[in-house]
């Protein structure tokens, strides 16, 4: 298949004063669907009836954004931030089921990705950057922290007259970042949080499947051994969190769990 797109966009940005800046934008975005949902494949399951599928018809998903922010500086270069935004969209993919009504699989359980119709997406983000060493800490010591507050409105085409959530997309997200950096090191703490998450959208809603909400610690350090020689080590999941909890129309019906525990990854870095 083959498509044209244009993308218009508009930016403005008023500084009111010295402290406070005014930034608005209205953009046209595009995401294109992952190359294994377009994959002509089909994968049947006999003893399950079950069937995975490839969906080489999908469309792009299109995004028509308004965005406005307001940006506030204190002292002692601390920041906090406001973003009200609004996103119109269009061709939405999706996970969906469905039951195959004729042919030799009649009755299976078949699951592909699908294009939805039209949908809305309105929210806020705050964020809030904090230099801590003006309370008696160490220079180079500061704290980041960015939540997003996010409603979405769709109609799947299985399930005409109710509005639903967008699949893949949590209501609140939170990031925290405690960040140390000197002239050789570089140390980083991160928590990032996920509210509960619908995954997969079906015929009817017991079978719908979501994410239990979910958090994890990540450390980063790197260690500036010459100009060009950098050692470095991420653990991630230091915490041991459960990475994928999910169940299939209530909490009281577990439908899978994956557990993965902590990891690090370490080496040198040389730039040439």
């Amino acid at each position: 298949s083959s498509y044209d797109n244009i993308f218009p966009n508009a930016h403005f940005r008023y500084q009111w004063s010295d402290t406070v800046t005014f930034i608005g934008s209205y953009t046209n975005t595009i995401d294109r669907p992952s190359y294994t949902y377009l994959v002509p494949y089909r994968r049947v399951n006999l003893e399950e009836q079950e069937i995975e599928e490839g969906n080489p018809n999908l469309k792009p998903t299109l995004y028509t954004n308004y965005d406005l922010s307001v940006d506030v500086e204190f002292p002692n270069r601390a920041l906090l931030s406001l973003e009200l935004f609004n996103r119109s969209v269009e061709d939405f993919v999706f996970s969906r089921q469905q039951i195959v009504l004729s042919g030799i699989y009649q009755g299976f359980e078949l699951e592909r990705y699908e294009n939805s119709a039209s949908a809305d997406i309105q929210g806020a983000t705050f964020t809030w950057r904090q230099p801590l060493d003006s309370f008696m800490l160490p220079d180079g010591l500061s704290l980041n922290a960015n939540y997003t507050k996010q409603k979405s409105e769709i109609e799947y085409p299985a399930r005409p007259g109710e509005v639903l959530p967008l699949t893949g997309m949590p209501d609140d997200t939170l990031k925290l970042t405690l960040s140390y950096q000197n002239e050789k090191f570089f140390a980083q703490v991160l928590y990032a949080y996920e509210d509960l998450m619908p995954t997969r959208i079906a015929d009817t809603a017991d079978e719908d499947i979501y994410i239990l909400a979910n958090g994890q610690f990540d450390v980063s350090l790197t260690y500036q051994l010459k100009k060009n020689i950098r050692l470095f080590a991420d653990v991630q999941n230091v915490t041991n969190e459960p990475y994928y909890d999910r169940y299939e129309g209530t909490a009281t019906r577990p439908a899978g769990y994956r557990y993965l525990p902590w990891s690090m990854s370490s080496g040198v870095g040389v730039e040439l």
